[in-house]
């Protein structure tokens, strides 16, 4: 790279920092010029180490880490890592469980601050491994939840979610945020490192309103929250023996994918292993797996998804509820979403061994 093109990096860099006030240790009668700083500033490295590219003296007075430069070496990419009674107010943050009592305090709480111009708190999971549930789908020993945002509590989550992910509504709420993993007992072999990225009102990222989850290719999987393909490890003690309850978390809660322009909407299938979709009935019993739909998914009232008037090819009827332990070949609706309703009771509904869902989704042809 020529001497020219090394200015025009750098004067890049100056004219985000310029809003900055000195001395560069930001305390927040400046959150105003930070927040300039920290939207403008471009994101760096990969995976799970992803940063923000700020000149040299900047990162260690935002109490950030260094890890490597930018920017044609002109900056450094900056993590900030944060655990239990830690507060961030940056663009992009990470909430680990690197404090040693992380896992046995009563709740490892990250306050998050909203910086200018956010309407979303977006937390991915590459990371995410708490206590499992309850035999009856329960988050009790462990969970994750988020306080604060709009609409209430997010829902509770816990057992293994890593790339799973989260949304909460923050934009017309004052905050702060309260992300914690809430303990009630000790669990020593859990872990979790959840990157918190603030998305801006004028995103590209922004998720619809309502939505729990957004999942942003135009392709792709989509997991109820610790769907795992194996036995849930909580049994119950049933009239036919001893029985794996559910993994199948009990929270209701709206997953939505992005639709693309050119297209009329998403069309939803089941992965191939058998277990796919399990939300309600007996699969350890015969026959094992059976479609139900709509009014089979109210008397009694069980667990379902809700499809806002969706078709398939193998029923004449609209599909709007999806219940039972299998998932019809397709259903295809002009809406960007679907609902998970759970009713909180799994072994009353005689509901055994209840995975969760495990669904493909792509584009609808106009």
């Amino acid at each position: 790279m020529g001497w020219m093109e090394g200015v025009l990096v750098l004067g890049v860099l100056v004219t985000v920092v310029a809003r900055v006030p000195e001395p560069a240790i930001i305390d927040s009668r400046h959150r105003e010029e930070k927040a300039g700083l920290v939207l403008n500033a471009p994101s760096c490295g990969e995976g799970a180490s992803e940063g923000t590219c700020l000149p040299y003296f900047l990162c260690n007075n935002l109490q950030g880490t260094v890890d490597g430069t930018c920017s044609a070496g002109f900056g450094q990419c900056c993590l900030f890592e944060r655990s239990c009674g830690d507060g961030s107010d940056t663009l992009l943050s990470y909430f680990t469980n690197v404090d040693a009592n992380a896992n046995t305090v009563t709740s490892c709480d990250l306050s998050v601050t909203k910086i200018q111009n956010v309407c979303q708190l977006r937390l991915e999971m590459p990371l995410m491994t708490l206590a499992e549930p309850d035999s009856e789908g329960e988050c009790v020993d462990q969970y994750l939840e988020v306080t604060g945002g709009q609409g209430g509590n997010s829902i509770k989550i816990c057992g293994d979610n890593a790339g799973q992910h989260l949304v909460v509504n923050v934009k017309d709420a004052e905050g702060p945020f309260i992300v914690s993993v809430v303990n009630t007992v000790v669990t020593p072999s859990s872990t979790w490192r959840i990157k918190i990225t603030q998305i801006s009102c004028d995103s590209p990222d922004l998720a619809p309103v309502g939505c729990d989850q957004y999942y942003l290719e135009p392709t792709g999987s989509v997991k109820s929250f610790n769907y795992v393909n194996k036995e849930s490890t909580a049994t119950l003690d049933t009239p036919d023996g001893i029985k794996p309850g559910a993994r199948h978390l009990q929270g209701s809660y709206t997953v939505c994918a992005k639709v693309e322009t050119e297209s009329c909407g998403l069309t939803w299938s089941s992965s191939p292993d058998d277990y796919s979709f399990t939300i309600t009935g007996n699969p350890t019993l015969a026959p094992q797996f059976n479609i139900q739909i709509n009014e089979d998914c109210l008397s009694p009232a069980t667990d379902y998804l809700l499809f806002s008037v969706g078709e398939s090819t193998e029923s004449e009827e609209p599909i709007i509820l999806v219940c039972g332990t299998r998932f019809p070949p397709d259903v295809s609706s002009s809406s960007d979403r679907f609902k998970v309703i759970a009713n909180s009771v799994e072994a009353g509904d005689n509901d055994l061994d209840n995975r969760g869902f495990h669904l493909s989704y792509m584009q609808k042809a106009c």
